[in-house]
């Protein structure tokens, strides 16, 4: 198979190159964007925008970093001890369920 040589996609690669082109111009000519497209015919906020668009994108391609990570100290003691009334006490710790901490409260709220 070979590759289609025009339609959309060509036409949006010619579009990347002429714009491109016109980009790297401006940046070597020293001039405004307003005169440098007075001078080329062409509409300032095209340039403009293809001026964003190329710094948006770096030139050189994205890395990914590795960052250690610490573990954390394990803690027996609870974060948080929560009493209700003379006759019930629970211990919560860091990572427990927050649903499961709703059912008991809602379970002991229907043993009133």
């Amino acid at each position: 198979m070979s590759k289609q040589t025009s339609g959309p996609e060509a036409n949006l690669r010619q579009k990347r190159k002429f714009w491109h082109a016109h980009v790297k111009a401006w940046k070597d000519s020293n001039l405004s964007q307003a005169e440098y497209c007075r001078k080329q015919g062409l509409k300032t906020h095209r340039l403009g925008y293809w001026v964003n668009k190329k710094s948006e994108k770096p030139d050189h391609p994205l890395a990914l970093v590795e960052i250690p990570i610490q573990k954390m100290p394990v803690r027996n003691n609870a974060a948080l001890k929560l009493t209700i009334g003379n006759h019930y006490q629970i211990e919560i710790a860091d990572h427990f369920s927050p649903v499961t901490l709703e059912r008991i409260l809602l379970t002991l709220g229907r043993m009133e």
